[in-house]
Parts: structure tokens; sequence; C-alpha cells
């Protein structure tokens, strides 16, 4: 059997469509300890990547109509608006008051930041405040 090697580990991979990968890529690897496998599309601004975190991995994507350049479809890829939840991603830790110190810092480091759908302001949550 062939063993695509940079195929996503793990039986789920979630796709997070950020309005800017790149801020997006620096932002979750600070806050949350992600690791990049790797990017594609212009250096300076990538289309998108793939992070690791632990065992698993996600996809992030830029906005788009089409799910491939090669299929007839007009999916919309679209980043998160305010006030609108379109995904959300578990990831457990093991010490999780330590991982929400690290990553309250990261926040204030990085503000503004390319908030994740989960992320996005709500009554009694500010922008930027990771759940806990």
């Amino acid at each position: 059997m062939l063993v695509n090697r940079s195929a996503a580990p793990g039986p789920v991979v979630p796709v997070l469509v950020y309005a800017n990968v790149g801020k997006a890529i620096k932002w979750l690897s600070q806050a949350f300890g992600f690791t990049e496998r790797f990017r594609y599309g212009p250096p300076g601004n990538p289309d998108g990547a793939q992070l690791a975190v632990g065992q698993g991995c996600v996809f992030l994507t830029s906005p788009r109509v089409g799910q491939s350049p090669k299929w007839d479809d007009q999916a919309v890829f679209r980043a998160p608006r305010a006030g609108e939840v379109t995904h959300s991603v578990v990831v457990q830790v093991e010490d999780v008051d330590r991982h929400f110190e690290h990553a309250r810092l990261a926040v204030r480091r990085a503000q503004p930041a390319p908030l994740p759908a989960s992320a996005a302001p709500s009554p009694g949550r500010l922008p930027g405040q990771v759940r806990r």
C-alpha cells in the first residue's frame, strides 16, 4: 500500500477557513502550540496550510468558491463573520490551566488576532477570549 506522507494523521481532519491564512498560522502556533507541517500558495500570502497539534491536524484554507479547480461546483468557503459560528475544533490538553494562560497571553500579544468562528464575539465573551 502506498503511504502519503503529506496526508494528515487521524481519521478526521477539520478544514478551517481564515481570511488571512498566514496570520492564522502564526496565531494558532503562538496561542495554541500548533506546528506547521506545510503551506501552499504565494509565500507572503498562502492559500492554505496543514497544522499539527498532538496526534491530530487541521487544514487552513482561504476563502474561495469551488472545492477544487477541477470540479464544476459553486461551494463557498467563507471565513466566519461576527456573530456567526461556522465550525468548532476541540483540542485536548494535559494541563488546561497552563494551556489557558499560554493562550491568553498569546492573544494579548497578537491583537488583533484572526479568530476562528468558535471565538467569535458572543454575549458574555470578549473577542479573543478562549473558552475554558
